[in-house]
C-alpha cells in the first residue's frame, strides 16, 4: 500500500486482499462503514473470478460477490470495494455504474473515510461521475453496491479509476528550506569573493 497514488478497480482486481490498496468486502450492517468485513473466499474457478461470502458459511449469513467490473450485494449487506490511499493529497477519481439486468434494482454509493459523497440508483444506462477530494495517508474510499431490499437481478457493474496529486510531506518542506538557505549562503559568499 505504501506510496499507492493511482487506482483502477477493474485492472487491479486481485486474488490477494490489500493488493494495490484494494480490500474486497461488505458492510455487515447496510450503510454502516464501521461494519466493513473482508470477504473470506476467492473463487478462481468462476468466469469471471470473484470474491465471495456464501450464505450460511459466515457469521453474518450473507451472500455477496465482487468481481473485476462489479458485484452482487445482499439484502443484509452492501458489497464494498475499498481502496486505501498510501499518500496524502488531492484525489481525483471517476466512477461508472450500470445494472447488468434491466429488471434489477440497486443503488451505488461512494464513501470517503466513512462519509457519503455520492448515492444514486443504478439503471440500465451506463452512468459516469467525477469527484475531487482531499485525502490523507490511510484514507479509505468505499465503492458500495446496495441491493435496495431485493436480491433479484441485482448484479451491478461498478468501476472506478483515480489518482492522487501528492502533497509534499513536512520533512520535504524542511529540506527544501535548508537547501534554499545553503544556496543563499553560497550566493552571498560568491558576491563577496
Amino acid at each position: 500500500m505504501a506510496g499507492t497514488s493511482t487506482f483502477n478497480s477493474a485492472a487491479e482486481f486481485s486474488s490477494t486482499q490489500g493488493s494495490g490498496g484494494w480490500t474486497y468486502g461488505y458492510y455487515a450492517t447496510p450503510g454502516v462503514p464501521s461494519t466493513f468485513t473482508a470477504l473470506p473466499f476467492f473463487d478462481a474457478a468462476q468466469n469471471p473470478q470473484w470474491w465471495e461470502q456464501v450464505q450460511n458459511q459466515g457469521a453474518d449469513n450473507v451472500w455477496t460477490l465482487l468481481w473485476d467490473t462489479g458485484g452482487h450485494p445482499d439484502t443484509n449487506a452492501w458489497a464494498v470495494r475499498r481502496w486505501t490511499s498510501g499518500v496524502a493529497g488531492t484525489l481525483d477519481f471517476g466512477i461508472q455504474y450500470q445494472l447488468e439486468n434491466p429488471q434489477g434494482h440497486t443503488a451505488v454509493h461512494v464513501l470517503v473515510n466513512g462519509s457519503s459523497v455520492y448515492d444514486a440508483l443504478a439503471g440500465d444506462t451506463l452512468e459516469s461521475r467525477a469527484f475531487s477530494t482531499a485525502i490523507g495517508v490511510g484514507s479509505t474510499v468505499d465503492f458500495a453496491i446496495d441491493a435496495e431490499g431485493s436480491t433479484s437481478f441485482d448484479a451491478t457493474r461498478f468501476t472506478a479509476q483515480g489518482y492522487v496529486t501528492a502533497v509534499p510531506e513536512p520533512e520535504s518542506y524542511a529540506l527544501m528550506l535548508v537547501g534554499l538557505g545553503v544556496l543563499g549562503a553560497v550566493a552571498r559568499r560568491s558576491r563577496k569573493a
